[in-house]
């Protein structure tokens, strides 16, 4: 019992600066979730992978409800992972963990020095096969894709409490050598709008397209 009273006490003391209401909100829940929480936010994502691999269905509804109260808590990646879980109840608000997901950790990778760490972006689509492949199949639907990324976008902007980038950086090629640098963040905004306007591009397509959206396009 002392041991759970201290993991919580450091938890909580550790994410202080994020406020007292999120403090709160972690001390309730189990404690795997927050110790998946922890390790995420140490950028150890290979140890809280393997914790969430061992998580109980409701542990995963647990930690899904924690990101969509507080997206900019943990790095996007996260949302990339739970976003299967979430279609066996609710497609389309997978296909919205998703791509918020993907569409944040684009611009995040994009804010690294190492442009190598953009390659872990290929392999998002495997993690969530069953929202991938929805998504693929409701785009030629007037509007779908749109709604979805317009979503995302306000979501983006409105969330600005964020994760520091630098978590995608670890994925580059020279974190193996070197400690991962992020570019000047006077370049953040624009890289920002970069990705919000390829998303609109990317609607417009799915649209026009008897194919409709084309993940590998993005």
């Amino acid at each position: 019992m002392k041991i759970k009273t201290c993991f919580i006490l450091t938890v909580a003391g550790l994410l202080f600066y994020c406020g007292s209401s999120i403090a709160k909100e972690l001390s309730e829940l189990s404690i795997n979730v927050q110790k998946m929480i922890y390790l995420a936010q140490q950028n150890k994502a290979v140890e809280a992978s393997n914790v969430y691999k061992d998580f109980k269905n409701s542990e995963i509804k647990e930690f899904a409800q924690y990101l969509e109260e507080n997206p900019g808590s943990l790095p996007p990646f996260y949302f990339v992972v739970i976003s299967d879980f979430i279609y066996k109840t609710d497609k389309d608000k997978a296909v919205f963990f998703y791509n918020f997901g993907k569409a944040r950790a684009i611009e995040d990778t994009r804010m690294c020095k190492d442009k190598s760490a953009m390659q872990q972006l290929f392999v998002y689509g495997m993690m969530a096969p069953d929202t991938v492949k929805y998504m693929q199949s409701k785009a030629s639907e007037s509007g779908y894709i749109n709604n979805v990324f317009n979503k995302v976008i306000e979501w983006d902007n409105k969330y600005t409490n964020r994760v520091s980038p630098i978590w995608a950086c670890y994925h580059g090629v020279s974190a193996v050598s070197s400690v991962p640098e992020l570019l000047p963040e006077s370049e953040f905004a624009n890289i920002k709008a970069d990705v919000h306007s390829m998303l609109l591009k990317s609607a417009q397509r799915a649209k026009k397209s008897p194919q409709g959206y084309s993940e590998g396009k993005n």
